[in-house]
């Protein structure tokens, strides 16, 4: 067996998953062109490759990614196992130049293994060379391990906090040390079995766009946003998100006129009983947010309905507004009750159990008995 290290040239600005891309990538296609395939893979019998990806950050050095590459090898040429070493390197080397970064060769390593090493080869995320407590003796070049930060993060360190959340965000989903049915085979060994993710969409609480996470890393607010979602909780997850964009900047425009008339139907809503009214009243506001719609834009509109359900529960309006458009539609939905009571009992019409639309009712709109729908503000 022969171990690699491979790593990449970085400064204390780099952001991690680009290094790790570049890395992954680079180390991927020197093991999978028709150079590898030809010369080195059959120089060097290699039947597959182990990789795991370990990361480490010092306060001057920035993010330092470094990938273990593990092949089992089926012959005991050192030579050849040297010559093959040598040639993958220079790969490396140069397919991460193809991609914008560097690295010498003199940075990487090859380690030939004993035929059966009695240890995992690569020494795993490694505690922090310090004595006493972590956050009394870390410096600018303390090599830190993704424990490190966490642990100087739970102390309320919120540089460290960041760090571990742009941390678990670049290695997501990464595999480390998985043995393939392929190199099982060969090998004569058991496959490595993956029990998969301990989540699935049921858990799933929302997801925001990566620009507007990677701005929250850039203002340190990763933090404030998930104390905001834990506090909101999942019904509250679009005042989160809309929290998370308007301090990214990346939140769209929204007519505060149009919203605020929004909130108001909805707090009226909640207030009703009867499924006949909530289902008019529902009814009301979506044929008025189709008319708004055509008249102020489709994409306004929208966003401006998103961000109305996401504060509706913030609205100024007091009881008696939401009190008086309730009332309303409950006279609504008791006219037409009575209207379809009157028309079977004279066998006018057919009897219907389905509630009857807003056009059924010819009673006005909202706008006729509380407030106006007007439009008369700017964008927001």
């Amino acid at each position: 067996m022969i171990t690699f290290v491979f790593t990449i040239e970085h400064d204390r600005d780099d952001r991690l998953a680009p290094l790790l891309a570049a890395l992954k990538s680079a180390s991927t296609g020197a093991r999978s062109d028709r150079y590898w395939n030809e010369k080195i893979k059959p120089l060097m019998q290699a039947v597959g490759a182990m990789t795991d990806a370990h990361v480490r950050w010092s306060g001057r050095g920035g993010w330092h990614p470094h990938l273990h590459v593990t092949l089992p090898c089926l012959t005991a040429d050192l030579e050849a196992l040297r010559a093959g070493s040598a040639m993958l390197i220079d790969r490396f080397v140069e397919r991460l130049a193809q991609s914008g970064y560097h690295a010498s060769t003199a940075q990487q390593s090859a380690t030939i293994l004993d035929a059966r090493p009695n240890a995992y080869p690569a020494h795993h995320h490694r505690r922090a060379d310090v004595e006493g407590k972590l956050a009394d003796a870390v410096n600018e070049d303390t090599s830190l391990s993704p424990f490190d930060i966490a642990e100087l993060a739970a102390a309320g360190d919120a540089e460290m906090e960041g760090r571990f959340v742009e941390f678990f965000e670049a290695l997501r989903g990464t595999k480390s040390g998985v043995i393939t049915a392929k190199m099982a085979k060969k090998l004569g060994i058991e496959a490595g079995t993956d029990p998969g993710p301990s989540f699935d969409e049921t858990t799933l609480v929302g997801s925001i766009p990566s620009p507007v996470w990677m701005k929250l890393l850039d203002l340190n607010l990763t933090g404030t946003f998930l104390s905001h979602v834990e506090t909101f909780g999942r019904d509250g997850w679009q005042r989160s998100r809309w929290w998370a964009l308007h301090q990214t900047g990346f939140a769209p425009p929204v007519d505060l006129v149009i919203a605020d008339q929004i909130m108001l139907a909805i707090k009226a809503m909640a207030l009703l009983s009867d499924p006949e009214a909530q289902a008019i009243g529902k009814s009301v506001l979506a044929n008025q947010v189709d008319r708004w719609s055509a008249r102020y834009g489709r994409d306004l509109v929208a966003a401006t309905l998103s961000y109305a359900e996401a504060h509706a529960a913030l609205n100024a309006h007091g009881n008696a507004e939401a009190e008086a458009m309730a009332d309303v539609l409950d006279t609504w939905a008791d006219k037409a009750f009575r209207r379809r009571r009157d028309a079977a009992s004279h066998k006018t019409l057919l009897k219907s159990d389905s509630p009857h639309s807003a056009e059924t009712v010819s009673q006005g709109s909202y706008n006729d008995h509380v407030g106006q729908f007007g439009r008369n503000s700017q964008h927001a």
